[in-house]
């Protein structure tokens, strides 16, 4: 072979190396283009998860909201074992209705003292009273009132006002007025394991998931839920609205018998005797 040849040879090899590598970084090139999303494709990805997000966030939320309902069930439940445990130690009598304007305190303050109710927490308004942590519904997170002024808290601490002496009353839970009726310090109820006078525990309202009377006053009993005059806030009165805050705008009811149910107002189909039993007990205790 020549040299003229081999020179030849030569050039021929680096022109096809060059052209190699200019053909591989075309098809790169070309590849990128294929792979890459298009303005028109990167929209349409867009809309598709707006409308998942949309069909999914409502579904989450309702399960969000079904879980705290689960919890407040349970709180309930927790609070039944304690009237049990109360009314064991003492001869079958539970404690009155009471409030914070007696110096024994509402009913759950007694169940508290005692140890019934597990673990309590400060009160940062009123240091020198206790809360119990079973006694807070989650679904309680932000003042119920809505459509009043003076803002109303339960369980969380609210503004001290001259109705409100100590912000909220630290309870999430009331409990049946006939309990000690008019008797609300002193009211020591005994038949607590028998029931009401007619003997039925199971259709027997105790304790619901609202503890606004309905007046505008934050009390730890309730009464008339069921009247339809209450529902809507008119003038001074808070309304029973915000206090069906679970799913399906229902409340939490325990019953006598120990049972809780999700019970919804009268105005949205709710049964009364669901909600309310007049004359639980004819006579005081």
């Amino acid at each position: 072979m020549t040299l003229l040849d081999a020179n030849r040879i030569h050039d021929e090899d680096t022109e096809t190396q060059r052209t190699r590598r200019l053909r591989a970084s075309v098809n790169s090139v070309i590849h990128r283009f294929r792979t890459a999303f298009t303005l028109i494709e990167l929209l349409v990805v867009v809309a598709v998860i707006s409308i998942l997000a949309a069909l999914l966030l409502p579904a989450l939320k309702n399960a969000k909201d079904k879980g705290k309902q689960a919890v407040c069930a349970n709180n309930l439940r927790q609070i039944y074992l304690g009237f049990g445990l109360y009314a064991t130690d003492w001869n079958d009598y539970i404690p009155p209705v009471g409030s914070w304007w007696y110096d024994t305190g509402p009913w759950f303050s007694h169940l508290g003292r005692a140890g019934y109710l597990g673990s309590a927490e400060p009160w940062p308004n009123s240091p020198t009273r206790q809360r119990w942590k079973v006694m807070r519904c989650p679904g309680e997170n932000r003042p119920t009132q809505t459509l009043i002024v003076t803002p109303y808290y339960d369980y969380i601490s609210g503004p001290i006002d001259t109705e409100n002496p100590a912000g909220g009353i630290a309870s999430s839970y009331s409990l049946n007025w006939y309990v000690s009726r008019y008797n609300y310090g002193s009211g020591y109820r005994k038949g607590f394991f028998a029931g009401p006078d007619d003997g039925r525990r199971d259709n027997s309202p105790f304790v619901v998931d609202c503890p606004d009377a309905g007046n505008g006053w934050v009390l730890p009993f309730f009464f008339d839920i069921a009247n339809p005059a209450l529902w809507n806030h008119v003038s001074s009165e808070s309304g029973f609205y915000h206090s069906f805050r679970h799913s399906g705008q229902r409340a939490n009811m325990l019953y006598m018998d120990g049972h809780v149910q999700a019970v919804r107002h009268v105005i949205h189909g709710g049964a009364a005797s669901d909600l309310y039993k007049d004359e639980m007990w004819l006579n005081a205790p």
